[in-house]
């Protein structure tokens, strides 16, 4: 069983990664699902046994990032919106490649749709609390917007800010006093 487990993981990575490479060379509404088989070295029915679409082995590989970040988040001490962000950045200095990809397949706001998702984990573990859901919904929504554009504009950077270096400039904006 556990091989049998493995061998399903395997695939699923390999699906991926082929996904991502053949998206570094085209756009990918052009990519067929046998090319991704294709690229994989597995079966076009290997590629349904695990996936319903292209998209969704991108829901697979955001899962895999959120899934080793958000423990990160949860378990370091003292958390503040500056080390969010540093630590968000540093997360993000490590899937630069994928980010790049995505942007190139304006999937950008696709990212910021699933990270959105994970809001509400953050707010949390922040112990921001409010009467009014509303206006957390808001200020969340408001705040991510802000962010992503930041995090667009610095995967575009040739020489990106270190990530303690964008904490301390983001940090004024987070801020509640400016």
């Amino acid at each position: 069983m556990k091989k049998n487990r493995k061998q399903v993981q395997e695939s699923k990575q390999w699906i991926v990664d082929s996904l991502l490479a053949l998206m570094a060379e085209q756009n990918i509404q052009t990519i067929t699902v046998q090319q991704i088989a294709e690229k994989s070295d597995l079966h076009r029915r290997t590629f349904y046994r695990h996936f319903t679409s292209k998209e969704d082995v991108l829901d697979y590989k955001i899962q895999q990032m959120m899934d080793n970040y958000i423990p990160l988040i949860l378990t370091t001490p003292d958390l503040t919106e500056s080390k969010i962000v540093q630590l968000h950045f540093n997360f993000l200095e490590e899937h630069i490649d994928f980010l790049k990809i995505l942007k190139r397949n304006n999937l950008f706001s696709y990212l910021l749709e699933k990270y959105n998702y994970y809001a509400p984990i953050l707010y949390d573990r922040l112990s921001i609390q409010t009467t009014n859901p509303v206006e957390l919904t808001f200020v969340s929504a408001f705040k991510a917007g802000g962010f992503w554009n930041v995090v667009s504009h610095w995967i575009d950077q040739e020489n990106r800010l270190k990530p303690e270096e964008i904490a301390k400039l983001m940090e004024k904006f987070f801020s509640d006093n400016n």
